[in-house]
């Protein structure tokens, strides 16, 4: 937070925007009413964002919508069909349409449709948006770029670093906005990269190194996301991907796998002996050959392979194992 203050007041003492405001202001690319933003965005502002939009009006960045592109972004198609109906005009055509068609005819109605002032980008403000978005997508990839060539080089601990760099980065609310988002300590986030580059799940069958080394990249860049970076999709799947499971669902099951790898190494660490094999169910599409497994305890010497290497589901195996804690019942 301190961070944040400290760099708005720095760029606004030279008369520019800060990152934030700039991040603000490419909501405006259509109009939108400054009073109705979300909370992941006033999050990010710390600060009330119809004052922004004030300070971005009086700068030549905002500028007041048309009534047209106003009212096309305060209703809903079927709200104008029924004020249009109301007042004894045509419902037909496309929302826009619909729109012209009750300001022209209607402006009152219009005018009752839409209270709000809309705000959307002026010349000045398109361009400086248009500026402050490539200066963000070079720099993405310059961070995924320094990712992806210590990934290469198998250097996990270069992972890290550029994880947490690309974490501390992107424009994000404060710690604490989204309390079920994931942060794993440095230690945990090394065990659970050295895990993903050397899994191998039966359920993928017979699939290519290759192939495999794709999934593993991108389910390395998915725990990557969690300290802040972007989704695996960005990655384009190999013309020649091979796979029993679909690509996204076996970039699950890598995750998933490794994931069990760890924790057994957990387990075993804290003095866990024994585990127990929990299922979603079958009417949550759990196959039978999982569900033979439901409630099952095995020592963690003969834990069966997670994900099951027999799951017949086509969104790939969702079992996975507790800890039995000696001393108390299960």
């Amino acid at each position: 937070m301190f961070k944040q203050l400290a760099q708005r007041i720095f760029c606004r003492s030279r008369g520019h925007l800060t990152r934030f405001e700039q991040f603000y202001l490419s909501k405006f690319v259509t109009p939108r009413d400054p009073a109705d933003t979300s909370e992941f965005v006033k999050a990010i502002l710390q600060e009330d964002p119809v004052k922004i939009a004030r300070r971005l009006v009086r700068a030549g960045l905002l500028e007041k919508a048309s009534k047209l592109a106003s009212l096309n972004a305060a209703t809903r198609q079927a709200d104008l069909k029924q004020a249009l109906r109301a007042a004894g005009l045509k419902v037909s055509g496309k929302k826009e349409e619909l729109v012209q068609r009750l300001i022209e005819n209607r402006p009152e109605l219009a005018a009752e449709l839409s209270q709000q002032d809309f705000l959307v980008l002026s010349k000045i403000g398109t361009e400086a948006v248009a500026s402050f978005l490539r200066d963000e997508q070079a720099h993405q990839d310059a961070l995924s770029a320094e990712w992806l060539r210590c990934y290469s080089k198998r250097d996990l601990n270069g992972v890290l670093a550029a994880s947490r760099k690309y974490h501390k980065w992107k424009i994000q609310p404060p710690i604490g906005f989204n309390p079920g988002a994931i942060d794993l300590p440095d230690q945990d986030m090394l065990d659970m990269l050295e895990c993903i580059v050397k899994v191998r799940p039966s359920i993928l069958g017979n699939i290519s190194q290759d192939n495999l080394n794709y999934l593993r990249r991108c389910a390395a860049w998915n725990w990557a996301s969690a300290a802040g970076c972007g989704s695996s999709k960005q990655f384009a799947l190999p013309a020649d991907f091979e796979c029993r499971l679909a690509a996204e669902t076996a970039v699950r099951m890598v995750d998933f796998a490794a994931k069990h790898r760890r924790d057994l190494r957990k387990f075993q660490h804290i003095g866990i002996h024994e585990v127990r094999i929990t299922t979603v169910g079958l009417n949550a599409g759990c196959c039978s050959y999982c569900q033979s497994f439901e409630g099952k305890m095995f020592s963690l010497e003969a834990v069966p392979e997670l994900p099951h290497a027999n799951c017949t589901n086509s969104t790939g195996c969702r079992c996975w194992m507790t800890p039995i804690v000696p001393g108390l019942t299960s």
